[in-house]
């Protein structure tokens, strides 16, 4: 399959070194200084999987239409970069082409779909990954975390594509519930992660911040239970724990970009919280007090 990734930053460059071992795989980039060095080194990934990809056996521009159509476009930039990303890559989509974002956050598809032509609209779809990786130079990233990829039931080429590949992934009914279970689960983990500095194991090896976790993870399940939205999980305080047990080991995006002098997801996960709980009438401090500080540190830098 055709494949384009937009975005290669940590997670770009995890799924297109997954995916380049049985597919043409192109990065669709806006940085040239990386894409003139991956282009001259290709990619290299560590940690849980042990993968080099040569610059021969994958593609990387700046410009779209070197790359033509593709049968699938996977969205992986940040959030607030989601509707110029789109349309960069629209010279890739034609009729046939799938569109899939794996980013954070919930208002992503909605984006991309009034980005695209309305004819290819029905061609987009959201999924979720459990996959954690850390940047550490162009086209070198550590896979630091591993877990399944949720996707949609109407997403079943992609589906054969990803475990063909060796990405574990299943299909759910309610793709609502897997993305709403994930920004649960950023809320907590990434915030935190960004103030104190921490890598996603060290939050639960601290019982203040552990605390702090389960508060955040608390207040989140309240809004998107009165909101009526049915979750993956049952017991997601468990869940926070389990993933920062599985990515113990990664340095969570928000973080990466507080240490990197980016602006962060914060308004798209911690932001997203909050506007639904004060339509709800639902107190979350928590929730407040951290996405307060995230500014407060983002904007500094």
């Amino acid at each position: 399959m055709k494949i384009v990734i937009v975005g290669p930053g940590a997670m770009g460059c995890l799924f297109a070194g997954l995916l380049s071992k049985s597919n043409e795989v192109w990065l669709l980039d806006r940085n040239p200084a990386r894409v003139r060095h991956i282009r001259k080194y290709g990619l290299k990934i560590s940690g849980m999987s042990k993968i080099k990809v040569p610059p021969q056996d994958i593609g990387i521009t700046t410009n779209a239409h070197n790359i033509g159509p593709a049968e699938l476009i996977i969205v992986l930039v940040k959030s607030y970069d989601t509707e110029s990303a789109v349309k960069k890559v629209l010279p890739c989509i034609d009729k046939k082409a799938l569109i899939l974002t794996l980013q954070n956050g919930i208002n992503n598809i909605e984006t991309i779909k009034k980005s695209v032509h309305k004819k290819f609209s029905s061609n987009v779809s959201a999924g979720v990954t459990s996959q954690g990786a850390t940047s550490i130079g162009f086209g070198k990233v550590k896979h630091a975390g591993t877990g399944e990829t949720l996707l949609g039931t109407e997403s079943e080429e992609i589906y054969r594509v990803f475990n063909n590949s060796g990405i574990k992934t299943r299909m759910v009914k309610n793709i609502e519930s897997a993305l709403w279970s994930k920004l649960i689960i950023n809320s907590a983990i990434n915030p935190l992660g960004a103030v104190t500095k921490k890598k996603n194991g060290e939050l639960i090896k601290d019982k203040y911040l552990k605390r702090i976790l389960i508060e955040l993870t608390d207040e989140s399940t309240r809004v998107s239970v009165a909101k009526g939205i049915k979750l993956l999980y049952k017991d997601l305080r468990h869940r926070v724990v389990k993933t920062c047990l599985l990515t113990g080991s990664n340095i969570n995006s928000m973080l990466q970009d507080v240490l990197n002098g980016k602006k962060t997801e914060i308004e798209n996960i911690n932001g997203v919280i909050i506007a639904e709980a004060k339509k709800l009438n639902i107190s979350v401090p928590f929730n407040e007090l951290l996405y307060n500080l995230v500014k407060l540190i983002s904007e500094k830098l």
